[in-house]
């Protein structure tokens, strides 16, 4: 995802290929890399996708829960046709361990942030959705990404 505004854009480098509609006002934080793309709407919400080394979806949310965070309020849900889970994330405070990607930790700080993680295998690599919003109105924050992910179309589909 190079270009920031409006339009369907197709990833060029994330290794599980997809594509996603954005809406104005959303943008690249850095250029995508083969295990993770992301966007902002800034002041209301980040998105990322990010490749996981997680065997399983369950070993990814074991991962989570034993980095000190919580996972919940569990949801099925489907990312481009694909079944998948969705968790709210809770944690003790100060910087935890979310998901083990392909490129090392990503962390989130429950402290300054809501968070929703939603996990999904595709082509049989566990793929990692994090919606980091803001905790003064996390549903509007999540209402935003969820235009975004509604849009995923996975290549292998």
């Amino acid at each position: 995802m190079e270009a920031a505004g409006p339009g369907t854009f197709e990833s060029v480098s994330l290794q599980q290929g997809l594509s996603f509609t954005i809406g104005d006002g959303w943008g690249p934080i850095f250029p995508e890399a083969p295990e993770l793309i992301n966007m902002q709407l800034p002041g209301q919400v980040v998105l990322f996708v990010m490749l996981s080394r997680a065997e399983s979806t369950d070993d990814a949310a074991v991962s989570a829960a034993s980095g000190g965070l919580t996972l919940e309020n569990e949801e099925s849900v489907e990312v481009g046709g694909i079944a998948a889970t969705r968790y709210e994330v809770a944690g003790s405070g100060g910087d935890s361990v979310l998901v083990e990607t392909l490129f090392g930790e990503f962390t989130t700080n429950t402290d300054g942030e809501a968070v929703r993680l939603t996990l999904l295998e595709v082509n049989g690599t566990v793929v990692a959705i994090a919606e980091v919003g803001t905790l003064d109105d996390p549903a509007s924050s999540w209402a935003e990404s969820q235009k975004v992910i509604d849009t995923i179309v996975w290549a292998t589909t």
